[in-house]
């Protein structure tokens, strides 16, 4: 027998493997098989022995070659044919899919429109093999296969090869090819005249099923009515026009059914109900009109029902992931780039905005019906969603089906096809084509719908439009949504090397060696900018991208140049106008939120200052739409551990590994995951797990703990762990400082250990952190005091950090003189970095000096401080700020600053906000985050020195005493909590 015989393994003509047997029927058992010379599955249907016995074998391959030349949209073509052991077999493409049959069966009855549709589908490509002389005498539900809701006809001339080899037999048998619930009489009478109408009436018998659950024959045998009766009856929602096609479709004489299958689906199509229609608008209207006393009532209810629905743009497209039907990886590629490429296309095409709601869209599955498309439709915002298939049709040739969505109507508005093949052509050139044919189809339809104007660009920013600079970029975006970032960079300079015009090839290269380095890397800078300067033609979409990547490029040169504060501050500010713009026309876009996050983490301080919950919330929507997009969970593992601790940092942590990222990223990441997670490694293992780790691999870690608060304090071990690695700790006895090692000191301090981090900073004092552990008290007075005047005289760089220290000391003289020089220096050469200095200096100077005086103007000098002037002289001057609001009861105002974030710098200073946090939403009554507040003072300095233990003491007597009221029940009244405020 054939199931034994064709068992796992056995190969066909020494090219098809056998996989499994995936069906069997009345004439052909079906298995799946790998195709070994082109690296694909495809379809193997051999002829039952029965049937293969009364049949010329070479006659039947002859024939079913002669069907092989029918490429269509709606057909499986037959690959190839040949024998095995005496029986033929023929070979499809491969279709991941149920057949129609398998769909009725499972719903029993398909809407109208959707029957209507498939009808119409099946129609097309029987008028194409018709006029290719083939009819397929064997349509039917089981040979009508559904991908992603579109329809493919199977089997095409099978029953006609089947016939003509076995014509002796059959005549004499008496016996008809076909299935009797599907066949017209003179197909059972085996007249030898049948033409095309014996198609359009099994394709009419068809669609009668999709509709009633029954085949006429059925209906006659089953409830002994006619089909009208039985169509009437049975489906009291087709409408007469629709039900008249199919009537006419089934009649019993051939002269009464449509002339051709063209005819047949031409008259499906005016049947079919179109999206939005209002065809019995009048009439309603008139009867409303007698029925009501105005017909304005019922113009306001009919205008009401088209309005969209809210948060949905009407002008914002949703290109959607392609449904790709094939198993050869280079095709299914294209599920990504069709979309990428279409997105491209229609994005500013008049009103329209087009996005591609996935940056790994590998990631994400395809959407396929009305239900998958209204949902994307509503999380991106978009108004109409476009979806599709792309099947590969036979060898060298593709076809595509695309439906257009419209959200707020939750309905299809119209569908498009394209096809191509060319046996010169390779798959992508192929592809490349069908893109561009599919784009235009796209935008004639969607023109029917919205304003849409002519679009003329090249690809993907390429100047030059040249196809092997797209498929150079097209290589690296597969790299780039796999975090691959050397081989993403190559193929994008392999791209730039055919077109030195390619932008966005420009962008992905800077974005792919920013993660391998650093952002402010010279080379990703150069590279930002270089996409800048080739931003002309670009999409809206993309330009808003390159616009904020080459702003960010300027931000971060300025960065070191203090004298272009203003300046610095005047793109940050431009940056995130331009972000914000972005996100706002495409809400739905994971990429565009990905980077507003990234841009607020690293610039949202200061004068540009926003919050870590807004920092996340912007990655959270990124992650939301996109959560393949492994980055994107990168900065949140940080922010996890900031906000709410280990567990939400570790749900991001292991999300990003999820998406099996490869870098020095993923390699810090699953060092961090194991350090939080393993409660149970000893001082001795973690050492183990440290020393088996590569030094990139711990800085990476390093940077996602360093505001994790945990009594091992992992972020301060594996500082030291670098330090030692980079000979930089040239002993270990006790009290001995080695060479400086600021980060280390850094982290020491931020987690109150003052006096290591003193000794860590060696003899460097001219730095922000040695006036922050001043502050703090882990510096002795007299040794500050000799250094802050060493700085009044020599260096006056980091002058603004010594004033509240003075102010806490009442130097007033120390004060005095500082402003006394910086208004010396305002004397000299204007927009320096100096005269920059200098102005903040002077008014942060006459700010502390109204505070010792107990001046009433001491607040509002504290708030007009010129911040844009310098670049971080202004963080303890802003706590004082807040200080001073909630001393005089402006407790909104104070926590917008104390929770303000304030760079990914870990400061000492970082805690004393924290503190200050708490007692304002104390006093605001807001215990949760008061509480919160409170307990990031307690585990940042849990091991911290005596000096700042009064501090910890505070919080846990707050928290004590707000746990308490709750659990008495007692409300908290805002201002009945005393906090210790500044003169």
């Amino acid at each position: 027998m054939m199931s034994e015989a064709l068992e796992t393994g056995c190969v066909l003509s020494g090219r098809y493997a056998i996989e499994r047997q995936i069906g069997q029927g009345g004439m052909a058992t079906v298995y799946r098989a790998a195709d070994l010379r082109q690296d694909r599955h495809v379809a193997v249907k051999v002829l039952n022995p029965e049937l293969a016995a009364v049949m010329g074998v070479q006659r039947f391959i002859a024939e079913i070659r002669i069907t092989g030349h029918l490429v269509h949209p709606n057909i499986i073509s037959v690959h190839d044919s040949g024998e095995w052991s005496g029986l033929p077999y023929f070979v499809m493409p491969y279709v991941d899919g149920e057949s129609l049959e398998h769909r009725i069966a499972r719903e029993r009855r398909l809407t109208v429109a959707d029957a209507l549709r498939i009808a119409r589908q099946v129609a097309d490509a029987l008028a194409y093999a018709h006029d290719k002389g083939v009819i397929h005498r064997d349509i039917k539900p089981g040979n009508i296969l559904l991908h992603a809701g579109h329809a493919v006809v199977a089997d095409f001339g099978i029953a006609r090869a089947i016939e003509r080899a076995t014509d002796e037999q059959r005549t004499a048998s008496g016996v008809a090819i076909g299935t009797r619930d599907y066949m017209p009489p003179e197909q059972e009478a085996n007249d030898p005249d049948l033409d095309a109408r014996a198609d359009i009436y099994s394709l009419g018998c068809v669609l009668f099923e999709m509709l009633t659950g029954l085949t006429p024959n059925a209906a006659r045998r089953w409830h002994q009515l006619p089909p009208d009766k039985a169509l009437r009856r049975l489906r009291r929602d087709v409408r007469p026009d629709a039900a008249a096609v199919i009537l006419r479709a089934i009649e019993l004489e051939p002269d009464d059914r449509f002339a051709s299958a063209h005819d047949f689906a031409g008259a499906i199509e005016t049947a079919r109900p179109r999206p939005g229609s209002r065809r019995k608008l009048p009439v309603v209207l008139a009867a409303l009109a007698v029925v009501c006393a105005t017909v304005g009532w019922a113009i306001w209810k009919y205008r009401g029902s088209q309005q969209p629905e809210r948060g949905v743009d009407a002008n914002l497209v949703a290109v959607a992931p392609f449904y790709v039907a094939s198993s050869d990886p280079e095709v299914r590629a294209w599920k990504d780039h069709l979309a990428l490429i279409v997105q491209q296309r229609l994005d500013g095409a008049g009103t329209l905005r087009a996005l591609s709601p996935s940056v790994a869209t590998h990631a994400w599955p395809a959407v396929s019906d009305r239900a998958s498309a209204l949902m994307l439709g509503r999380r991106t915002g978009a108004g109409l969603v476009t979806f599709g298939t792309l099947l590969e049709t036979g060898s060298h040739a593709f076809r595509t089906n695309v439906e257009i969505f419209d959200v707020a109507q939750n309905t299809m508005v119209d569908e498009i096809q394209a096809a191509v093949a060319d046996p010169e052509l390779d798959v992508d050139q192929l592809l490349a084509q069908l893109s561009d044919s599919l784009s235009h189809h796209l935008l004639e339809r969607l023109g029917l719908h919205r304003r849409v104007g002519a679009v003329a660009r090249g690809a993907f920013g390429c100047s030059s439009s040249s196809w092997p600079a797209v498929r150079a970029y097209l290589r690296g975006e597969q790299f780039y949504r796999r975090t691959m970032w050397d081989s993403a960079t190559a193929a994008y300079r392999d791209a730039i090397a055919i077109d030195s015009t390619c932008a966005l090839a420009y962008r992905r290269v800077a974005i792919a060696l920013a993660w391998e380095s650093s952002d402010d890397d010279s080379l990703v800078l150069a590279y930002k900018l270089r996409a800048g300067a080739n931003k002309r033609g670009l999409a809206p979409r993309d330009s808003l991208l390159v616009t904020a990547d080459s702003i960010t490029a300027v931000v971060h040169t300025l960065f070191n140049d203090s004298a272009s504060a203003p300046l610095y501050w005047k793109h940050a500010h431009r940056l995130f106008a331009t972000l914000e713009e972005a996100a706002r026309r495409y809400p739905g876009d994971p990429e565009i939120w990905y980077a507003l996050g990234d841009a607020r983490y690293h610039f949202g301080w200061g004068p540009a200052s926003t919050t870590p919950s807004a920092i996340l919330a912007a990655f959270d929507s990124a992650i939301a739409l996109d959560p393949g997009f492994g980055p994107s969970y990168i900065h949140p593992i940080e922010m996890g551990f900031a906000l709410s601790g280990d567990t939400l940092a570790m749900r991001y942590a292991h999300a990003y590994l999820a998406t099996k990222p490869t870098g020095v990223n993923a390699e810090g990441a699953t060092l961090v995951t194991r350090l939080v997670e393993d409660t149970g490694l000893s001082q001795a293992k973690v050492q183990r797990v440290l020393d088996s780790a590569s030094t990139d691999a711990i800085l990476a870690a390093r940077l996602l703990l360093d505001l994790r608060r945990d009594s091992l304090q992992s972020a301060v071990i594996l500082s030291q762990v670098v330090a030692q690695r980079e000979g930089l700790d040239s002993s270990a006895a006790p009290g001995h400082c080695g060479d400086v090692r600021y980060n280390l000191a850094r982290r020491l301090a931020r987690r109150g250990r003052l006096g290591e981090a003193r000794c860590a900073m060696a003899g460097r004092t001219v730095s922000r952190l040695f006036a922050e552990l001043a502050l703090a008290g882990g510096v002795r007075s007299d040794s500050a005091a000799r250094q802050f005047e060493h700085w009044l005289s020599t260096d006056r760089s980091y002058l603004a950090f010594a004033l509240p220290w003075w102010s806490e000391r009442r130097d007033t003289l120390s004060i005095a003189r500082s402003l006394r020089d910086a208004r010396a220096l305002l004397r000299g050469p204007r927009a320096t970095s100096t005269w920059h200095r200098a102005a903040y200096d002077s008014n942060a100077a006459l700010a502390y000096l109204a505070l010792e005086r107990h001046e009433d103007s001491a607040l509002e000098r504290f708030l007009r401080l010129p911040d844009t002037l310098c670049l971080g002289c202004f963080d303890l001057d802003r706590l004082k700020t807040a200080q001073l609001l909630a001393s005089t009861g402006r407790l909104r105002e104070a926590r917008d600053i104390a929770e303000e974030w304030r760079g990914p710098w870990v400061m000492p200073s970082d805690v004393l906000f924290a503190l200050e946090l708490g007692r304002v939403t104390e006093q605001l009554g807001d215990r949760e985050a008061s509480i919160a507040a409170y307990r990031v003072v307690i585990e940042s300095w849990a091991g911290a020195d005596d000096v700042l233990q009064p501090v910890v003491s505070e919080a846990r007597d707050a928290i004590r005493r707000l746990t308490g009221d709750v659990a008495r029940g007692k409300p908290l009244a805002a201002g009945n909590i005393s906090s210790s405020h500044p003169r």
